[in-house]
């Protein structure tokens, strides 16, 4: 009491305190004032013996006229000291704030409570943790000093984090952070080797009772108050703990982080909280200083291929990338050339537009965009050699692509890095992130890009977004043209070679100038008169139009029915890329049929026949070939067909596989597909009952379904019914729906 209330050295105050309540003793109970001594937060020096000093104070007090108020957590209260105490005491039960009372102090701190009070925009975890004082008060610090942008992006991991480090600076006797840390990260420890031994009833419930004087992590069991569990929201906290811990421990062993975290999900996977234990980890890994940008980008691609995270976990992790952007850059330059088709891609895209947007983590990201922008693709899978079957696209891509460039060019290869992978993606990508920011800082950047990809085109969807990004710039655009225009004098030397040139008429088609549109179309055309010889062949088969009802058999025809009638079906449609054979078989098809229309029919039946009789790609390539020409199908090919069908569904259902897993579901819809035209509405019912058991119907089917007669339909019902197949259930009444069976 000396110490806390005097400002003089402690024996002085001592000593002034205890001539203090001499005097008072002697005073009478009348002449007295109110003495009201206050002991707050026993429970943070749980080590002491409370009852006996307790009651020691009391009974001092009670013959000075004062009284003892003592605060304590309910949970060490009622387990260590009730108990103990001889005396009667007035317990009184201070709640949280009420709703009403937490929304008028985040008014009075000018926090906006639509977001509060919104179905998706807060957690309603969170919210309710912000009734608590202590939470509530870190929360406003957070939002005062930035570290979060909106109530929105709390989460409860970060605000027990934050409560970690806060109770260390604040308490008189501080337990160091790491401490707490370790001791929740073993809780953590002994609930995952229950879970993988098959003990996830009471995983989270211990027999000693001497973590509860905390009651923020350890709370004691309603019906045992010897033994306590790990709060729910402190044990995800406690999983992204030992998450974080194993990964350093995989790096220190220079093991493949990915795929450790993968293993580490496994047991989190039956406590069925995986995204907010991955979420938890994230941002465990972001506040602590000494995690490494390799363990948060590895936790930042195991979030993103989780399976349906909550809408509660996407807008609390996504802000961290602006604590830390350079991890979840790297996340998604992974993804990128990995093909960016995975299940969150577009949670990181928006996290990644938030970044770009903040100061601190802008030039952390567009640091990140120039080395983006300076790569060009070597034409092989990322880890690995160029596949097998890549087909001559790839064939002419190497790793030094310049031997037949420029000058200019060369030189601007010399400054880009070569790499493998979706390119195309990640240039997509970037172009959207740079949508936000100006574009002239980036010039060099796209000119260099521009020819990287022109050196190894692959589509035209990093194309069409890069002129999005030039054409609608309403931040720069008259500089961002102006230092376009200059860094083209390198693509405008007389030796540039035409790869060169074509990445000139893309920049210039791209800036939405009608100058630089003139020039870039006078480019193309001299570009496309340079080239040696037309590749079209069609006319090589039928010199007239097969589809001018006035054109006459032309000479050339002969061969070509020749060369059709001896095609061999066996290498039509075989390939997952088109060959010389699948060639000639679709340019030649129009002019044999229409100047020997029997040598067509007889060939495509041929290939029917042929097809049915194949297996596995082969087999689901052939189909497709067929569906445009199912009216030249015989009966015995649709029988094939049908029955092909039905084996493969039935082979799926022993097997476990379900017939809509992938493409397993769309290549058995279009085995139906070729043969219901020329089925009867009870045939196709059959066969549709056949091959559906667990999947949807592909709506090409619907608009070819024959009406069947009532009493077939009610009798299929029937039986339906009875083995309780809701799959065939469903593809029944569909069928009544769309073929109008009545």
């Amino acid at each position: 009491m000396a110490a806390q209330a005097c400002d003089r050295s402690a024996d002085g105050a001592r000593d002034t305190w205890q001539e203090f309540l001499r005097r008072w003793r002697r005073t009478t109970a009348t002449d007295r004032g109110g003495l009201l001594v206050v002991i707050d937060g026993i429970n943070q020096r749980p080590d002491k013996d409370w009852p006996r000093i307790l009651d020691y104070v009391a009974n001092e007090l009670r013959e000075l006229g004062g009284h003892l108020v003592v605060t304590t957590r309910t949970a060490y209260y009622e387990l260590h000291v009730r108990p103990r105490l001889p005396d009667p005491v007035e317990e009184l039960q201070i709640p949280e704030w009420t709703e009403a009372e937490r929304d008028s102090i985040l008014s009075g701190h000018a926090v906006e409570l639509g977001a509060l009070r919104g179905a998706h925009d807060v957690d309603s975890r969170v919210a309710d943790a912000l009734c608590n004082p202590r939470l509530l008060g870190i929360a406003l610090r957070l939002l005062r000093g930035r570290s979060v942008a909106h109530i929105g992006e709390l989460s409860i991991s970060h605000l027990l984090f934050e409560h970690i480090r806060v109770t260390e600076r604040e308490n008189r006797t501080p337990e160091p952070v790491h401490e707490t840390v370790q001791r929740l990260r073993a809780h953590a420890t002994h609930i995952l080797e229950r879970v993988q031994s098959g003990r996830i009833a009471d995983a989270a419930v211990f027999d000693s009772v001497e973590q509860i004087a905390d009651g923020r992590f350890w709370v004691p069991l309603e019906n045992d108050r010897t033994r306590y569990r790990l709060a729910d929201d402190a044990m995800i906290l406690a999983l992204g703990f030992t998450v974080v811990d194993r990964l350093r421990a995989a790096r220190r062993q220079t093991q493949t982080l990915v795929a450790v975290l993968d293993t580490l999900l496994e047991p989190i996977l039956a406590l069925d909280d995986t995204a907010r234990a991955i979420s938890a980890a994230l941002t465990c890994a972001c506040l602590d200083g000494t995690t490494t940008d390799d363990i948060r980008s590895a936790l930042v691609y195991g979030f993103v291929h989780l399976q349906n995270p909550s809408v509660d976990n996407l807008a609390p992790t996504a802000a961290l990338a602006r604590v830390h952007p350079s991890p979840f850059m790297d996340a998604a330059r992974r993804l990128c050339l990995d093909g960016w088709n995975q299940p969150n891609v577009d949670w990181l895209e928006h996290a990644l537009l938030g970044a770009i947007t903040t100061g601190t983590a802008r030039h952390d990201v567009e640091r990140e965009l120039r080395q983006w922008l300076s790569l060009y693709a070597t034409g092989k899978e990322e880890g690995g050699e160029a596949p097998a079957d890549a087909g001559t696209a790839d064939s002419n891509r190497s790793a030094t692509p310049s031997a037949a460039l420029g000058v200019g060019e060369v030189e601007i290869l010399a400054r880009m890095q070569p790499t493998c992978g979706d390119l195309d993606e990640l240039a997509r990508l970037a172009f959207v992130l740079l949508s936000r920011r100006p574009r002239r800082p980036f010039v060099k950047e796209i000119v260099s890009w521009s020819v990287g990809y022109m050196v190894h085109m692959t589509n035209l969807l990093a194309y069409q977004t890069l002129g999005h990004l030039l054409t609608f710039n309403t931040i720069d655009w008259y500089e961002t043209r102006s230092e376009l225009l200059r860094e083209l004098t390198v693509l405008r030397r007389s030796d540039t070679s035409s790869t060169g040139r074509w990445a000139l008429v893309m920049l210039l088609d791209a800036t939405g100038h009608v100058d630089d549109a003139a020039q870039a179309e006078t480019q193309r055309r001299a570009l496309s008169s340079r080239r040696a010889r037309n590749w079209r062949l069609v006319e090589d088969y039928c010199a007239s139009d097969p589809c001018n009802p006035r054109s006459r058999r032309p000479t050339n025809m002969a061969a070509t029915v020749q060369r059709y009638r001896d095609l061999d079906v066996a290498t039509v449609r075989g390939q997952p890329f088109a060959t010389a054979q699948d060639h000639f078989f679709e340019e030649a098809r129009l002019g044999v049929a229409r100047f020997a229309l029997p040598i067509a029919v007889a060939k495509h039946r041929q290939l029917a026949d042929n097809v049915v009789e194949r297996e596995g790609r082969a087999f689901r390539l052939g189909i497709l070939a067929l569906l445009p020409h199912t009216a030249l199908l015989r009966r015995r090919t649709v029988k094939r067909v049908v029955e092909y069908a039905g084996a493969a569904a039935a082979a799926d259902s022993e097997s476990g596989e379900e017939p809509g897993d992938g493409h397993r579901w769309a290549f058995a819809q279009r085995r139906l597909l070729v043969a219901f035209p020329h089925l009867s509405g009870n045939a196709q019912v059959s066969a549709l009952l056949a091959t559906v058991k667990h999947s949807d119907v592909l709506r090409s089917l619907l608009k070819v379904m024959n009406p069947i007669d009532r009493r077939l339909l009610e009798d299929h019902l029937r039986k339906v019914s009875r083995r309780e197949a809701l799959g065939n259930l469903y593809a029944l009444l569909v069928y009544a729906r769309s073929s109008g069976s009545r």
